[in-house]
């Protein structure tokens, strides 16, 4: 109910005193499970960070294994795949993260902030890795990484809002 809230109004603009009332419980009862409202942001993106972090890093070991630009192409696909299901298993919580990923690291945003690093450390990574092993052309790292996490982000964010209509692909409900 509350992610509601976050996602219509932006997650600084939401009081714990709202969020306590769209839930339906006592204060207390929120501050028994969540120090402040930024545990209350990292613990809704807990499942999805693990798992974008894992995709990342099994990329990464798939990438560096890479010994043609088809095994690279392939790592890529496995790894759009792989974030797509995740993303779009909890379309709520990815728009969230989405919405406010480009917000300032601090408050309640922090746990955004820190997957937004993550993702964009790892892509860097990835590239670096890539064209060490000649499959990806010589761009500076972190223009490639901001440019390819830039737009795969803004194609997600407006499928997850309606604004764009792209239906997933049938391989990545398997």
């Amino acid at each position: 109910a509350w992610l509601e809230l976050f996602l219509k109004t932006g997650i600084e603009a939401v009081t714990i005193d709202q969020i306590v009332s769209e839930a339906g419980m006592a204060k207390g009862t929120f501050y028994r499970y969540f120090q402040d409202k930024e545990a209350a942001v990292e613990f809704l993106l807990k499942d999805i960070a693990e798992q974008v972090d894992e995709a990342l890093v099994q990329c990464l070991n798939e990438v560096d294994n890479a010994k043609s630009r088809d095994a690279l192409l392939g790592a890529y696909q496995s790894l759009a795949q792989k974030l797509a299901i995740i993303l779009y298993g909890a379309p709520k919580v990815g728009r969230l993260y989405l919405q406010e990923s480009r917000g300032p690291d601090r408050g309640a945003i922090r746990p955004i902030a820190k997957l937004s690093r993550l993702i964009l450390d790892r892509s860097i990574e990835l590239t670096k890795v890539a064209q060490k092993h000649g499959l990806q052309r010589a761009v500076q790292h972190e223009v490639s990484a901001r440019a390819v996490v830039g737009a795969v982000e803004a194609l997600i964010l407006a499928s997850l809002d309606g604004s764009l209509t792209v239906p997933p692909s049938k391989t990545w409900s398997t």
